[in-house]
């Protein structure tokens, strides 16, 4: 089966921020009981950018794009090599773009939960 993993969320935090999490939580839901939510495991990691959403408030884009270094072989060690303006503006272009889907995703999801 896919991946599953067990977040652990104050209930007063995930309720205050969602209507699905509310609902679930305070009613007669079986969830409420159990004070456990089980979602479908389609994507663990937007789900962990969503609660980075719950806990701060703010979206978890903006990380620096490191165009000065590559990976040095398997070891995981970085190189500094030189680029061109060019190669510098594509990689920060498609920073953009992932950081945009990302959100774009957040969104979906939020207005799901």
């Amino acid at each position: 089966g896919k991946p599953s993993r067990i977040f652990g969320v104050p209930r007063d935090l995930i309720t205050a921020r969602s209507e699905f999490f509310r609902n679930a939580l305070n009613s007669r839901w079986v969830e409420s009981n159990e004070n456990m939510v089980t979602l479908p495991a389609n994507d663990l990691e937007l789900f962990q950018k969503y609660l980075h959403v719950v806990y701060l408030n703010t979206a978890p884009v903006g990380e620096d794009v490191d165009v000065h270094t590559v990976k040095n072989g398997n070891d995981g060690s970085r190189k500094r090599v030189k680029r061109s303006a060019k190669e510098i503006d594509r990689l920060v272009s498609c920073s953009f773009a992932r950081e945009f889907d990302t959100i774009i995703d957040l969104y979906i999801l939020s207005d799901h939960l």
